[in-house]
């Protein structure tokens, strides 16, 4: 945290890094996140009286790790959906750019009046806002995989 007259300085949200989805393995990362999972880790550490109790805390937490295995597939489908999102974002922002620049040329030059400027560049605001979107999503999902490696996935 800050004290309370701290000025924080607050910037754009940096792009995804793309290269981290390459490295992300949910049959491989799922061992990491289940050593990480502090739930897990107390349930397997909780003392049990009797076999009933062991086999029960057992059962517990095979469970547990099924439910956080299902939960980093699904963390891992988001990421590959939101890449996919993005790309698709991507090439239509890049489209709308080279659209807009070409209705900049035309505005100079005088073949486009105000309106169909104005129209140019709302279309162009809106693919742009899209592709942030698109971005941020992304961005959000990669760091909620790599969080539930660490041993912040819940266990639902």
């Amino acid at each position: 945290g800050w004290s309370y007259d701290a000025v924080p300085e607050i910037g754009p949200v940096p792009a995804p890094d793309l290269s981290r989805i390459d490295t992300m393995n949910p049959e491989l990362d799922i061992r990491k996140a289940i050593s990480n999972q502090s739930d897990l880790i107390a349930e397997r550490n909780t003392k049990a009286k009797g076999m009933a109790a062991v086999n029960q805390r057992s059962r517990t937490v095979e469970e547990s790790e099924a439910l956080l295995k299902t939960n980093l597939q699904t963390l891992y489908q988001e990421v590959l959906q939101g890449k996919a999102d993005y790309e698709a974002a991507s090439s239509a922002y890049q489209g709308a750019q080279i659209t807009m620049n070409g209705a900049e040329l035309k505005r100079q030059i005088g073949k486009f009046g105000s309106l169909e400027y104005l129209s140019a560049k709302m279309a162009f605001q809106q693919q742009k806002m899209t592709y942030e979107q698109a971005s941020l999503h992304l961005f959000d999902a990669i760091n909620t995989y790599e969080w539930a490696l660490e041993g912040l996935a819940e266990i639902q």
